[in-house]
């Protein structure tokens, strides 16, 4: 029987058995730490205790690194709304340089005026005859 197996089912045994008189589950502990190999005086409850705690940190972990996921997931789903939004109010703001240069180009203003006036290039002012 392999390693695993055999600490599964001592760790088995010390959950679920016991034993009525104390000497005897003192005299099991140290089987299963001769049996395990263990170095450190350890009882079998403190020992499941602690991989218990080992097991509840690592979960800890798990969901930490899920919740950070979910954020950050949230935060560049709120940068490309954000970025839709700019280049939203972008287009819009073209739109009202090119209907303010269509106006001056009407009142018969010079394209380089309109142009340093709009912040449009001479090029999209020509462009909007």
């Amino acid at each position: 029987m392999d390693k695993k197996t055999r600490q599964g089912l001592y760790d088995f045994l010390a959950y679920y058995v016991s034993f009525q008189n104390p000497e005897n589950f003192y005299s099991f502990e140290r089987e299963v730490e001769n049996k395990l190999g263990r170095s450190n005086i350890m009882g079998t409850q403190e020992y499941l205790l602690d991989k218990a705690e080992k097991q509840g940190i690592e979960k800890g972990r798990l969901e930490e690194r899920a919740k950070i996921i979910a954020e950050k997931k949230r935060i560049a789903e709120e940068k490309h709304a954000l970025e839709l939004k700019l280049q939203t109010i972008l287009e819009e703001a073209h739109e009202q340089a090119c209907q303010s240069a269509r106006m001056m180009l009407e009142l018969g203003v010079d394209k380089e005026k309109i142009a340093k006036a709009t912040g449009l290039t001479i090029e999209e002012v020509e462009n909007l005859k």
